[in-house]
């Protein structure tokens, strides 16, 4: 009989996607064994069914596509290997975000050996999280990249300039 190890974490990215992970205790063909049945917890929700994925080591995970992510969304989880619940639980995507990565980062250095970093925005504008994203910059010595600096802030606009940050 199959168990599970570590129980599925979730994260969402606020628009379409949300990936839960999750540990067995032995080596198990997590698509041909497992799956993850996941419903809105709102009258007439569909329930849908994900076929997980193998990851290193006995780690599963699938990708679930949501809709119209709303901050109050909760989804009930159930983990089955065939008729037998292995686990069952709760996920609100709103209080588990994984932001998407910046679209066509570029970068670009001038005469005075500075960066300017440049993306775009990977939410559209209607998404709460457009004007909410923070972003870091870690920029590292290629001689030595366990010389770092970190530079975080809220980052509105597409582009930053690395200032008095200069390249070596």
């Amino acid at each position: 009989s199959v168990k599970v190890l570590q129980e599925p974490s979730c994260l969402s990215d606020y628009v379409s996607t949300s990936v839960c992970q999750w540990e067995m205790d032995g080596p198990t063909n997590c698509s041909a064994e497992l799956r993850l049945s996941y419903q809105l917890d709102f009258m007439g929700s569909e329930n849908r069914t994900c076929v997980p994925e193998n990851r290193e080591g006995a780690v599963c995970t699938c990708s679930m596509p949501i809709d119209d992510v709303v901050g109050t969304d909760v989804y009930q989880l159930d983990l089955w290997a065939g008729k037998e619940q292995l686990w069952g639980g709760s996920f609100q995507p709103s209080a588990h975000v994984k932001p998407r990565p910046p679209g066509n980062l570029t970068v670009h250095s001038n005469a005075s050996h500075t960066w300017l970093l440049m993306w775009t925005n990977p939410y559209p504008s209607e998404n709460h999280l457009y004007s909410e994203l923070t972003y870091m910059v870690n920029i590292s010595n290629e001689n030595d990249p366990t010389d770092v600096s970190v530079c975080a802030g809220r980052f509105l606009q597409t582009s930053w300039d690395s200032g008095g940050w200069r390249l070596p």
